[in-house]
C-alpha cells in the first residue's frame, strides 16, 4: 500500500493522463475536421472533381493498411490524399473546366500542380512533411512523370501509393482533367 501523500500524487497524475488524452483526442479530430473542410473547399473550385480527394484517401488508407504499414504512416499517406491536389487552387478555371482535351500550353499549366501544392504545404510547419509526397504524386515507374522525373524506388512509397489511387479514382469518374 502506498503511503497517502503518494497515492493522492498517483491519482493526481492519473487525472492529468486522462485530460491529456481527452485533448489529444479533441486535437485529432479537429484536424480530420480541418482536411475534410479543405476537401470541400477543393470540390467546391472544381465541381467536376467532385470528392476525388476524399475517395483517394480512402484508397489510400486502405492500400497503406494493406501493406502493413504503422499507423503514423498510414495516417500521413490519407492526409496526402487529402491534399495531393491543392496546387490546383492556382491553376485557371478555364483550364480546370475544359470539356475537351487539353492543349500542349494548357497541360503544362496542370502539371505545375504538383510543385505548386508541394510549395504550399512545405510552409506549413505541421505539414511540411508532406509536401515530397504531393510534389511527386505523379511520378511514374518509367521516369516519365512529372515533375521531376523521378523513377521506381526513387518515388516516395507515399507518393507511388497516391499515384495509383488518383489515377484509379481519375478512370473511374467523370470529369475532363
Amino acid at each position: 500500500m502506498l503511503p497517502k501523500v503518494q497515492d493522492d500524487a498517483v491519482k493526481a497524475l492519473e487525472g492529468v493522463n486522462r485530460d491529456l488524452t481527452q485533448a489529444n483526442q479533441a486535437m485529432r479530430e479537429l484536424t480530420e475536421d480541418l482536411f475534410s473542410t479543405l476537401v470541400k473547399v477543393f470540390d467546391t473550385r472544381d465541381p467536376y472533381v467532385g470528392g476525388h480527394a476524399a475517395q483517394v484517401s480512402i484508397y489510400a488508407e486502405a492500400i497503406a493498411q494493406e501493406l502493413w504499414l504503422p499507423a503514423e504512416r498510414v495516417q500521413v499517406i490519407k492526409r496526402c490524399a487529402y491534399l495531393h491536389d491543392i496546387g490546383k487552387i492556382a491553376i485557371p478555371e478555364s483550364i480546370l473546366n475544359k470539356p475537351g482535351p487539353l492543349t500542349a500550353t494548357e497541360y503544362e499549366i496542370v502539371k505545375k500542380h504538383s510543385d505548386i501544392g508541394a510549395d504550399f504545404v512545405a510552409t506549413s510547419r505541421g505539414l511540411r512533411h508532406l509536401a515530397p509526397f504531393i510534389r511527386h504524386h505523379h511520378a511514374r515507374w518509367d521516369g516519365e512523370g512529372y515533375p521531376l522525373g523521378l523513377a521506381g524506388q526513387a518515388i516516395p512509397l507515399e507518393a507511388r501509393i497516391l499515384s495509383v489511387c488518383d489515377a484509379v479514382e481519375a478512370m473511374a469518374s467523370d470529369r475532363p482533367i
